[in-house]
C-alpha cells in the first residue's frame, strides 16, 4: 500500500496534467468557487445536471489546504483522493486471499497498487473515477462477504458504498444494482440491512440537492434527460458499440494477454465482479458518446478477476511460493511500463497550456489573462481559475479581431508559437516551452465589452 501510494504521488507531483477537462469544470472548478467565490460557470452547471457533492467535498479540501498555508491547491485533493484510493488495494488484497490464498493477495494487491488506470484515475476528481473506485470496492466487499461470514455490518457497508458510486456517477446504476440483487437474492435477510446502508447515501446526495436548488436528486433526472432524452452529450462525439474493448486494449498493449487469460482463469470463482463490470461496460458501449475513462468502474474488477485467476494458475506450478516475488515485481513492472508508454499521451498532451497557466499564476501585478488559439478548446487545458487561482478576468479568442477587441482587458496573453505574427506588437514574450508562449505586455487593463469565458461558455453551451 506504500508503494501504491508512492506511485500514486508521482503520478502527481511528476507532470501537471488534466486527464479529461470534467475533472476541472465540472470538480474542481465549482470547488474552488465554493471557497473563493470566483471560477468558470460551464453550461452543464447552468442546466443544473450536475450534482454539488463532490464539488462540496473537494472544497472542504480546499478550506483545510489554505487554512494549512499550502492555498487553495489542486494537487492537496488529489493527494487526499490518492490516500483514500489505497482502500481499494486493501479490498482487492483481502478478495484475492479469500479466493487464492496467499498468491492471490499478493497479485490481487500488486494489480491494483500498479494496473496504469488506477495509477492515473485514483488522485483524478473525475466522477467515473471517484465514482468507479466506489463501485469497484463495494462489488468486491460484496464478493467478500458472499464468500464469508456475511455479517450485518459488511451488508451495510456494501449498500452505502454501491448507493454513493451512483450518487456521484449515475451511469454506475447497472453495475450497482446487479452487486445489490446477487446479494439480496444469496440472503434475503440481508436486505434490510443493505437499504440501512444505502440510506445515509441517499440522504446525503438528497440534502446536497435540495440545498442546492430546493429539489432533491433533480441533477439526477436533468442530468438523465439532456443527455439521455435530449442526447446532449451526443454533440461531442459519438463512437462505436465496439469502442471500449479496443480503447481499453490499445492502452493496455501488451498486459491484455495475460489479462484475458486471467479472466479465463478467474471467471468461475469471481462471477459476481465479473458480471459487474461486464454490467458496466455493455450499459456504456451502448450509450453513442464514450469516454475511455467512462468505464474506470469496471477496470479493477476486471484485474482483480484476472489477478485472482492468475494466482489460482501459479499455486498448480508454484506450491511453495518460491518465485512468487518475482511474479509480483514482473507484474509492477509491465504495469509501470505500459503507464509510461501507452498513457504517455493522455499524460502529457495538455501540459504546455497547464505550465503556461502555473507561470501566469506566478505572475505578479497582472490584471487579466487572455488566450488565443485559431482552434477551440485549449482554453479547457489550461485550468481556468483552479490552476490561476486569482479573482481577474479571462479570455479568450479564436481569430485576431476577436483578440484585438478583448486585448484592452488582459495584461498577459496566452497563445501557440506559431500564432505570434498575428499578436499586437505590444506583447513581449516572457517564456515559451513546446510550442506554448507567455507574453506579457505594460500598460494595465481596462473594461471591454468582449465576452470573458464564463458567458462565452453560456452562449456556447445553449
Amino acid at each position: 500500500m506504500l508503494a501504491a501510494f508512492a506511485a500514486r504521488l508521482v503520478s502527481i507531483f511528476a507532470v501537471s496534467f488534466v486527464l479529461r477537462p470534467d475533472e476541472i469544470f465540472q470538480n474542481l472548478e465549482p470547488a474552488h468557487r465554493l471557497v473563493t467565490g470566483y471560477g468558470v460557470v460551464t453550461w452543464e452547471w447552468r442546466a443544473g445536471l450536475r450534482s454539488w457533492l463532490m464539488p462540496e467535498f473537494y472544497a472542504a479540501i480546499m478550506r483545510l489546504s489554505a487554512d494549512l498555508g499550502l492555498g487553495h491547491a489542486a494537487n492537496v485533493v488529489h493527494c487526499v483522493l490518492a490516500g483514500l484510493s489505497l482502500g481499494l488495494v486493501g479490498i482487492a488484497m483481502a478478495a484475492g486471499r479469500k479466493v487464492a490464498g496467499p498468491a492471490g493477495a499478493a497479485l490481487c494487491a500488486v494489480a491494483i497498487a500498479f494496473w496504469p488506470d488506477c495509477i492515473l484515475y485514483g488522485p483524478r476528481t473525475l466522477a467515473e473515477a471517484q465514482g468507479g473506485e466506489l463501485l469497484s470496492a463495494g462489488v468486491l466487499l460484496a464478493g467478500l462477504w458472499l464468500r464469508g461470514s456475511r455479517g450485518r455490518a459488511q451488508a451495510v457497508a456494501i449498500g452505502f458504498l454501491l448507493a454513493l458510486s451512483v450518487m456521484v456517477r449515475l451511469q454506475y446504476l447497472p453495475g450497482a444494482a446487479l452487486a445489490v440483487l446477487w446479494c439480496a437474492a444469496a440472503r434475503p435477510a440481508a436486505i434490510p440491512f443493505l437499504l440501512a446502508g444505502a440510506l445515509p447515501a441517499l440522504v446525503l446526495e438528497g440534502l446536497v440537492d435540495w440545498h442546492a436548488s430546493g429539489v432533491p436528486f433533480a441533477p439526477l433526472w436533468v442530468n438523465f434527460h439532456i443527455n439521455y432524452v435530449q442526447h446532449r452529450a451526443d454533440v461531442f462525439g459519438t463512437q462505436s458499440i465496439l469502442f471500449y474493448p479496443f480503447v481499453l486494449a490499445r492502452g493496455w498493449g501488451a498486459l491484455t494477454i495475460p489479462l484475458v487469460a486471467g479472466l479465463v482463469w478467474g471467471a468461475r470463482s469471481m462471477r459476481l465482479e465479473l458480471a459487474a463490470a461486464l454490467a458496466v461496460v455493455l450499459t456504456h458501449s451502448v450509450i453513442p458518446h464514450k469516454e475511455a475513462s467512462f468505464v474506470f468502474g469496471a477496470v479493477p474488477l476486471l484485474v482483480v478477476v484476472a489477478a485472482a485467476g492468475v494466482a489460482r494458475q501459479w499455486q498448480r506450478i508454484d506450491r511453495a511460493n518460491m518465485r512468487l516475488n518475482a511474479a509480483c515485481g514482473a507484474m509492477a513492472l509491465a504495469c509501470i511500463l505500459a503507464l509510461l508508454s501507452s498513457y504517455r499521451v493522455d499524460r502529457l498532451e495538455n501540459v504546455p497550456y497547464l505550465h503556461a497557466m502555473h507561470i501566469a499564476a506566478r505572475t505578479r501585478d497582472i490584471c487579466g489573462v487572455g488566450q488565443f488559439n485559431p482552434g477551440f478548446g485549449d482554453w479547457m487545458d489550461s485550468g481556468g481559475y483552479t490552476t490561476l487561482d486569482r479573482p481577474i478576468p479571462l479570455y479568450f479568442a479564436r481569430t485576431a479581431r476577436e483578440l484585438g477587441a478583448m486585448a484592452p482587458g488582459f495584461d498577459l496573453l496566452i497563445a501557440p508559437d506559431d500564432t505570434r505574427p498575428q499578436l499586437p506588437s505590444s506583447y513581449v514574450p516572457v517564456s515559451c516551452w513546446r510550442k506554448i508562449c507567455v507574453l506579457r505586455r505594460t500598460g494595465g487593463c481596462r473594461e471591454t465589452a468582449a465576452p470573458q469565458i464564463s458567458a462565452e461558455l453560456a452562449a456556447w453551451g445553449q
